[in-house]
């Protein structure tokens, strides 16, 4: 029941009854992870297929569709790149080679500026995994640098897994 309301705040607006929380779960430390690891949304492998049917986009007649495929193959442009990779080293098409070349060239930046206000929660939930440093926190940590996490999210759980491995 604590860490309940202990989570509840931690998704707060409010910075101090936020900070509050982080202290609370900090303290309880590695009798917090399992709670914590239970919040984090289950791991999405890549889905190959979609990501092979919006390459096939990128050489579709009509320009829009060209520019969605380019947009959604952005935003997936950090856990896709062998696949756009070697889409690149396959394509005869002059057109997706120069639109792979400028995902892979210039990806998304994943500012954490860029993150919306339910997701503020989830970033406080990574710090903590993150400080508490289990097995099982590390390997919740791992579960948000998935597809379906947002990506300035994601960017910043790639980051933490990098720093665990120092």
């Amino acid at each position: 029941k604590e860490m309940e309301d202990w989570w509840t705040a931690l998704g707060s607006a409010k910075p101090r009854e936020a900070a509050r929380a982080m202290g609370s779960f900090l303290r309880a430390g590695a009798t917090a992870a399992p709670f914590l690891a239970e919040h984090v949304p289950a791991g999405a492998a890549l889905d190959e297929d979609r990501v092979g049917a919006l390459i096939r986009d990128l050489d579709d007649e009509d320009f829009a569709v060209r520019e969605k495929a380019s947009a959604a193959l952005l935003g997936l442009a950090d856990v896709a790149e062998p696949l756009l990779k070697a889409a690149m080293g396959k394509t005869t098409s002059a057109e997706v080679k120069a639109r792979l070349r400028e995902i892979l060239e210039n990806p998304p930046p994943g500012k954490l500026s860029d993150l919306k206000a339910a997701e503020h929660a989830m970033l406080r939930l990574l710090a903590l995994l993150e400080a508490i440093d289990t097995p099982e926190a590390r390997e919740a940590v791992g579960r948000l640098v998935q597809p379906n996490v947002s990506l300035p999210l994601r960017t910043a759980a790639g980051e933490a897994v990098r720093r665990q491995k120092r």
